[in-house]
């Protein structure tokens, strides 16, 4: 007690500036700290991102390198199982495609035959032109 007493206003001002200094530096020490170690969580974030980026390319790449393709034989039966279920479900529309598909075949049947004789004609005509 009596050393607080004794004091002069001198030590009190040079004490209250040390402790004035002493938070600053506690501040600026906390900062300091702070920044560093979130500066260090910031390059973490950015390195795990930089590595979920380069596994997702990879990833991706793999897919693509692994895609299968199933053979001629199995994409043949798949195609013609699925269209017996269509002619099994509605077979009017079977109909319609049969006659459809008759129609078509006899008409270029037709357009066939005439080409044919049409240019045989022509052929004939210019042959025997000269």
């Amino acid at each position: 007690m009596e050393l607080l007493e004794t004091r002069t206003e001198e030590d009190l001002q040079r004490t209250r500036k040390f402790i004035e200094a002493s938070k600053i530096s506690q501040v600026f020490f906390f900062f300091f700290i702070y920044f560093f170690i979130f500066q260090k969580k910031k390059k973490k974030k950015k390195k795990k991102k930089k590595q979920e980026l380069e596994q997702e390319e990879e990833a991706n790449t793999d897919l693509i390198e692994a895609v299968v393709v199933a053979s001629v034989f199995t994409q043949f039966f798949e195609l013609a199982r699925r269209n017996f279920r269509v002619i099994v479900r509605n077979p009017l529309t079977f109909r319609a495609r049969l006659a459809q598909t008759i129609v078509m075949s006899l008409l270029v049947l037709i357009f066939d035959i005439i080409h044919f004789f049409l240019s045989f004609l022509f052929f004939l005509l210019f042959f025997f032109i000269d």
